[in-house]
């Protein structure tokens, strides 16, 4: 889902909180001067430009459907039979 106020160039952090607060489009629950920490998730800023890390509990998670591969049936080769000659000892 993109929000028009995660694109949005911010001078600071603060300002960004400040319209959070104001516009009341998430609850801010925690913020250290460097990172902003939402209902929806928690941000940061580098450069103007916001990050975006989504919280565990509003992530969509798929569950991955595994198929077997079939199993292939190995070959049984039988090996040839060789016969062993038998030696007699002679006795002396």
């Amino acid at each position: 889902m993109k929000v028009a106020y995660r694109t949005k160039r911010w001078h600071a952090l603060i300002d960004f909180r400040d319209y959070l607060t104001r516009t009341k489009a998430e609850n801010v629950t925690q913020f250290n001067g460097h990172e902003l920490v939402t209902d929806q998730g928690r941000y940061g800023l580098v450069f103007g430009e916001l990050i975006f890390y989504p919280s565990v509990k509003n992530l969509v998670v798929k569950k991955a459907v595994v198929k077997k591969a079939p199993v292939k049936k190995k070959a049984v080769v039988k090996k040839p039979t060789v016969k062993k000659a038998v030696v007699k000892k002679k006795k002396l």
